[in-house]
């Protein structure tokens, strides 16, 4: 079976639990996180040094990512979660999954014919 390549969006709370989990699924092959924050972001690359860092999640965009983990502030969970599932990404977004039922709504109907 062919790991699945996964990023992590956000590096703050909740993203080095998630992106260590991710990173120990034998399935799984972490290859890269974006932050807006350069201390968070020198130290996942302190962590985890083979993976790739970015300042910008649209630059995984072109990293041949098969999914992404979304652990930013939930305000943001909407944005990013449609512009990865409109890059064909699986999306996995800490919860809540949006502010609004129906911006989670949405979601699940870009996501499910993706299944």
């Amino acid at each position: 079976m062919t790991a699945v390549k996964v990023g992590i969006i956000g590096y703050g709370y909740w993203g080095p639990n998630l992106t260590r989990n991710f990173y120990e699924l034998p399935n799984a092959e972490l290859t890269a996180i974006a932050d807006l924050s350069d201390e968070r972001l020198k130290q996942a690359a302190m962590k985890y040094p083979h993976v790739a860092v970015r300042h910008d999640h649209h630059e995984l965009f072109d990293l041949g990512l098969d999914a992404v983990v979304i652990a930013t502030p939930p305000i943001t969970h909407y944005s990013i979660a449609k512009e990865c599932l409109e890059h064909n990404l699986h999306v996995f977004v800490e919860k809540p999954i949006t502010l609004k039922s129906e911006h989670a709504r949405e979601l699940i109907e870009l996501a499910d014919p993706r299944d």
